[in-house]
């Protein structure tokens, strides 16, 4: 039941994806086709039917069109039905506003295509989208363009000249045109050309706008109060490390499976899981596979942060990878625990110029602390990006950069912690940090 709950996770995966490329793609033939002029005979042949302006319409149009499919690429990839229905609706439009633009059969057939692969696959995309972001993505872009519409319209009424100057009706359509990439109604030179590119700018940012808020994945739940009690009877019966507390933070919530527990939090659609679930051996595969059920129902992608190596086999069974594999980054690791002389250390930093090291990352500890300026001197002389702990080594070394805690931010944070035991506060009910 598990290793067929994992295969279905893969495979609607990979449909995402799929679908993903094949919107992207007939979105570029979409920019590609807007950009190019069409065929002479085939642009002949639509004119005895349709105006010129007609074509001139759909050209721009289509591009609008392309532009859409790339955004809504993104809300396929997570399986999200908003994205799947939209993508629907504009390939289908594309198809035919192809062949309004200038009889362009091969473009046509492409939307069409992408059309029928999104509705054959229909079941992979099923992901519910943020409600609330709906809404605004529709009030916040009509009031952005109906203020940027209003300007416009004055600007072309003050600022034309006597003789030149359009009706108010006429100024109107001419700026909601070029909201839309369009210019069939003409305007005096001196207007239209700070106006038009002015005017298509502010189109093309409500435009991405409205397709970020539209696709927005769902927020995590809120944490309740039973939530927190439930999680601190779990860390408390299963936590093995240091790092289980922080399952506790504020900025926490968390899933629960059985004895397991799941804290995460959620980025901009990223589910970032840290630090391991809590709970029972026997029941990672199975709690670990019903949360990225949970998640993929949300459309979150899950990473996990501070992986032990208890969990990996469980992660990496689920189909997940470190990310150096996926960055193509080979990690060797050198311990110095065991050095016993400055030869031996200096062997190990020999060691690293064979594999042809790209950068370091030097941990201190009362070993290598006892050999630090020969360090510091080979890195500087092989000109190696470091990375170190504390901030006075890469100030001495010209290093990269420093990742560790701050000492006086965190004895000023338990000292504030300590007023509020002493005035009363439980121990208990103190968020950890």
């Amino acid at each position: 039941m598990l290793s067929r709950g994992l295969t279905d996770l893969t495979r609607l995966r990979r449909l995402r994806r799929l679908g993903a490329l094949a919107i992207a793609a007939a979105g570029l033939v979409n920019l590609v086709s807007a950009t190019t002029p069409p065929l002479r005979d085939r642009l002949r042949f639509v004119r005895h039917l349709i105006p010129l302006e007609v074509p001139q319409a759909a050209a721009a149009l289509v591009a609008l069109a392309g532009l859409g499919l790339l955004l809504l690429s993104r809300g396929l990839r997570r399986g999200q039905r908003r994205a799947w229905r939209l993508s629907i609706v504009l390939l289908a439009g594309s198809a035919l506003l192809h062949l309004v633009k200038g009889a362009d059969l091969e473009e046509a057939a492409i939307a069409a295509l992408g059309a029928a692969l999104l509705v054959h696959n229909r079941d992979a995309f099923r992901v519910a989208s943020d409600r609330g972001s709906a809404l605004r993505a529709f009030v916040a872009p009509a009031i952005g363009a109906a203020v940027a519409t209003l300007v416009g319209t004055i600007t072309v009424e003050v600022w034309s000249q006597s003789r030149t100057r359009p009706p108010v009706a006429r100024a109107f359509v001419a700026v909601v045109e070029r909201l839309a990439g369009l210019h069939t109604v003409a305007l005096a030179d001196r207007v239209g050309d700070f106006l038009d590119p002015a005017l298509g700018a502010i189109g093309f940012g409500l435009t991405l706008g409205a397709g970020w808020l539209i696709l927005r994945p769902l927020a995590a739940r809120r944490r309740g109060t039973d939530d927190l009690a439930r999680a601190r009877a779990m860390v408390r019966r299963h936590g093995g490390d240091t790092l289980t507390y922080f399952a506790l933070r504020d900025d926490k919530r968390h899933f629960f499976f059985g004895e397991t527990m799941v804290a995460y939090a959620v980025f901009n659609g990223v589910c970032l899981v840290s630090p391991d679930p809590v709970g029972p051996a026997h029941e990672r595969a199975a709690a670990w596979a019903r949360f990225r059920a949970y998640a993929d129902a949300h459309g979150w992608c899950v990473a996990v942060l501070g992986a032990s190596e208890a969990w990996l086999p469980t992660y990496r069974s689920a189909g997940m990878r470190a990310a150096a594999e996926d960055l193509k980054i080979t990690v060797f690791e050198h311990p110095t625990a065991n050095v016993r002389s400055a030869d031996e250390f200096d062997a190990i930093l020999s060691k690293m110029m064979e594999e042809r090291a790209d950068a370091v990352f030097f941990a201190g500890d009362f070993t290598n602390i006892k050999y630090r300026n020969l360090a510091l001197e080979f890195f500087s002389k092989n000109r190696l990006p470091s990375m170190f702990e504390e901030p006075p080594w890469v100030e001495r070394s010209e290093g990269l950069l420093s990742y560790f805690t701050d000492i006086a931010e965190l004895r000023r944070r338990a000292a504030y912690f300590v007023d509020k035991i002493f005035k009363g506060a439980k121990p208990a009910d103190l968020p950890v940090e």
